[in-house]
């Protein structure tokens, strides 16, 4: 069984659009075609409804569909691994990390931590900060970088505190900072949900 059919398959499944599968895969839709009939074939089952031109994932197709996900994960990851062992890796971490933190703190981060260990692949996944400490429970990454804490029983570590700065007009500087922000309107945004105060 070729892997280009299992790739070929799996769009296909989740389109049921032979055109569009052609068109995300970069291949022609005869290509398509004759790679579903080769792993129909290979399966002695048909895994698509044909009505003219028009396709349908059938129950034996949804339930190879599982399958062919996992084996496909499974080669791509021993691909990855592979190549990562090549290049001199030979463990990967994992790391969950905010937009506003991967764009400013993390790069000193992984600099530093590759000097000290330069045969860790460092792999990372951008998150909402509310979404990593649960992300780390689930054990999705191994560890996670946020501005939030977690409700979830985890090891956290302060790793900075960054000094909190009030800028107001001109007209205002003879106001303390208690005293102005009792007296203004405040706009603030948590998790994308603006709030007035």
């Amino acid at each position: 069984m070729e892997t280009e059919w299992l790739r070929t398959f799996i769009v296909a499944a989740k389109t049921e659009n032979f055109r569009e599968t052609a068109e995300q895969r970069f291949i022609t839709q005869s290509t398509v075609s004759k790679h579903i009939r080769h792993l129909e074939k290979y399966l002695q089952t048909t895994l698509f409804d044909r009505q003219g031109k028009h396709v349908k994932l059938n129950h034996i197709g949804a339930h190879f569909l599982q399958h062919a996900e996992k084996m496909m994960a499974m080669i791509d990851e021993g691909l990855q691994n592979t190549v990562s062992f090549l290049n001199g890796y030979t463990s990967q971490l994992t790391i969950g990390v905010a937009p506003q933190i991967a764009n400013s703190t993390l790069p000193v981060i992984i600099h530093t931590f590759q000097q000290q260990k330069p045969s860790i692949q460092i792999m990372i996944e951008l998150l909402k900060s509310n979404e990593i400490g649960e992300a780390v429970y689930a054990g999705v990454v191994d560890i996670g970088l946020s501005k939030l804490t977690s409700t979830r029983d985890l090891h956290t570590v302060l790793l900075a505190q960054e000094p909190l700065q009030l800028i107001a007009p001109i007209s205002k500087k003879a106001i303390d900072a208690r005293t102005l922000l009792q007296q203004e309107t405040i706009l603030t945004s948590f998790s994308g949900c603006p709030n007035i105060r």
